[in-house]
C-alpha cells in the first residue's frame, strides 16, 4: 500500500495491527502489508491521521479548545482535496469518493483555473 503525500503524522493498521507510521512532511510513504492480510477473506485497512493544526505543521494554524476541554466542532466541513484535472500534483479526485463513502454530500466538481 502506498500514499502519495501526507502533511500530518499517520498510523496505518491492517486487521487491527499497526504496520507503519509516518511523521508527515508532505512526503510519500508505503507499507508492505503482505504478512498482515487474509487472502480470499475480509481485511480492514485503517489510516489514522492526526490532522490537528499546530504552528509547526503544514497547513499551520491552531486548534481551538473550549473552556470545558472539548475541541471546537463545526456544523459543516469544507474538504479541499483537489481534483482529477492536474494528477501530477498527487490529486486524482479520490478525496471526493472517500467523502461520499463516509456519507458526506458533495457538490458537483468541474475543472477550473
Amino acid at each position: 500500500m502506498g500514499w502519495k503525500r501526507d502533511f500530518h503524522p499517520a498510523l496505518v493498521y491492517v486487521n487491527g495491527r499497526e504496520v507503519t507510521k509516518h511523521e508527515g512532511g508532505f512526503l510519500p510513504f508505503a507499507a508492505d502489508v503482505t504478512e498482515h492480510v487474509e487472502y480470499n477473506g475480509y481485511n480492514k485497512l485503517v489510516v489514522k491521521v492526526n490532522n490537528e493544526l499546530t504552528v509547526t505543521n503544514i497547513p499551520c494554524g491552531e486548534t481551538v479548545v473550549l473552556s470545558n476541554g472539548k475541541k471546537m466542532e463545526a456544523d459543516a466541513v469544507i474538504l479541499a482535496c483537489g481534483g482529477a484535472s492536474y494528477p501530477s500534483t498527487g490529486s486524482d479526485g479520490g478525496g471526493y469518493r472517500l467523502a461520499s463513502l463516509a456519507g458526506h454530500s458533495a457538490v458537483p466538481c468541474y475543472p477550473a483555473l
